[in-house]
């Protein structure tokens, strides 16, 4: 676990309560182990943590064993960040008792942040894209023909006549 490219916790299956966590995952979320251990990884839910995604997650672990998430979950300072997560079910062999483990790790395309965070605070508003590109790019080409091409048009009608003329 210590040595994983990805941040870890452990969870028991019956309580789902962290009993352990690797470095990266403390560095990812915030948490120094002695405040994570004992506690849900629902203390990184927030605001804009979907209920309806981390539910279905939840579910799909419970009927398969395994499933993967992309979520908005908070650090303990609060700073929202887009989690990757990939959990499985395991059986200790020698107990019997059954762990999920969860990899995961902070998603980096700025694209799926910006969807997915919707934070202005990470778009600058220069930076910021329209979000239906193509219905805008009609608006404005219907206001340069109602506005511009009337005012336009003697101009250009003049300049060909004096052309041909």
């Amino acid at each position: 676990m210590a040595s994983s490219p990805k941040a870890i916790i452990v969870t028991e299956l019956d309580s789902n309560k962290i009993v352990a966590c690797n470095q990266k995952w403390n560095r990812l979320c915030g948490y120094p182990p002695e405040e994570a251990l004992g506690k849900k990884p629902s203390i990184l839910q927030g605001e804009g943590t979907s209920k309806s995604k981390a539910s279905d997650f939840a579910a799909q672990i419970y009927a398969t064993g395994t499933a993967t998430v992309k979520l908005v979950n908070y650090t303990k300072l609060g700073r929202a960040f887009v989690h990757c997560l990939r959990t499985r079910r395991v059986t200790d062999v020698d107990t019997g008792t059954a762990y999920y483990v969860t990899e995961s790790h902070e998603e980096t395309d700025m694209a799926i942040q910006r969807a997915m965070l919707k934070d202005e605070e990470m778009v600058d508003e220069d930076e910021a894209e329209s979000e239906s590109p193509v219905r805008d790019g009609a608006i404005f080409l219907a206001l340069v023909s109602a506005i511009v091409a009337p005012l336009v048009l003697p101009v250009m009608q003049a300049a060909v006549a004096d052309v041909i003329g």
